[in-house]
Parts: structure tokens; sequence; C-alpha cells
């Protein structure tokens, strides 16, 4: 059985996390993250069992950190459209952050059924702070409205395809501010 050492894990993640984000792409090797650790490669995998799997992690830790942040965010906003702005601003801050990561690991045409529920949680993730807003703010208005508005929010942040502004117009067509 494989001796786990507390603290470990949380260290390969920070440690493999500063070298995701800024160093080359070649640094990003399990051998460099244990060299870094100062622990032996193959312990790396008594926590992972590979770099896709620590990537994932490492992702998924700082997605947790960005809901927490909207959601503080949601709860004090002053208006409908501030609400959303927050939400806009925070998750713009991820996808830059991560977004050349996206294009260097994106996977192949099988990865797809992976990438569309992974889409859906994130829409449900985010559709609970937009449905909160729409609670204070607009509480005739229908919930339906929440996940349109989720999936505006994201197509804004990761495609730039819906601008800030197009977005804002939405908000105050829909409380009417």
């Amino acid at each position: 059985m494989p001796k786990i050492i507390p603290g470990l894990q949380e260290k390969i993640l920070q440690t493999a996390r500063t070298i995701l984000l800024e160093e080359e792409d070649s640094a990003f090797s399990m051998r460099s993250i244990a060299e870094r650790c100062g622990i032996a490669c193959g312990t790396i995998y008594n926590y992972f069992p590979g770099k896709d799997s620590m990537l994932a992690a490492i992702l998924m830790h700082d997605w947790m950190d960005i809901l927490e942040r909207m959601h503080a965010s949601v709860q004090q906003a002053p208006s409908f459209s501030a609400g959303i702005r927050s939400m806009y601003d925070i998750m713009s801050e991820f996808v830059n952050c991560y977004r050349s990561i996206w294009l260097r690991y994106s996977g192949s045409a099988r990865d797809i059924p992976m990438q569309d529920k992974r889409h859906e949680q994130m829409i449900l993730q985010i559709k609970e702070c937009v449905s909160e807003l729409l609670a204070r703010f607009a509480p005739k208005q229908t919930q339906k409205l929440a996940r349109l508005l989720s999936e505006s929010i994201l197509t804004s942040v990761l495609h730039k395809s819906i601008t800030w502004d197009e977005l804002h117009t939405l908000c105050t067509y829909i409380v009417k501010e």
C-alpha cells in the first residue's frame, strides 16, 4: 500500500498550478513537478493517475473558488446589472487565466460528450447565482430566464460573441433598471 503524506496532494497541485501558469508548456510534466516538490516521480501517481487528471484537479479547484466569489458578489450586489457584471468580471478572470491552457490541452472529438457534460454542469452552477439575482431584483420575472442569462454570460466570457454592452442591455430589459 502506498504511503500517503499529509498535505502533499495540495503541495503537488500548487506546484503544478505555478508551473502551468508561469512557465513554458514543456515544464509541465510529472517529473518536473516531482522535482520541485522534492519527491519521487512515482509518488505523484499515488495522488493523480496522470497529467490530465492533475490538470482537471487544478481547474476544478480554481473553478470552485470562482463559484464562491460569484456567490459572495451576488449577495452584495446593489442591482441586478451590478450582480451580472460582477459575475462576468469574475468569470472573465478565470477564463483569461486558463484560455491558453484549454487551447493547448483541448481534447479530440471523442471528448465532446464529456465537454457537453462539463458545460451543462457549469451552466447549472452559474444559474444558481443568476436565479438568486432574479429572486432579489426581478421576482416577477420567470426563472426560465436564468438559464438563458447563464448561457449568455458564459458565451460572452468565453467567445466574446456577446459584448458586455449587449449583456447589460438584456439585463436592463429584464429588470427595467
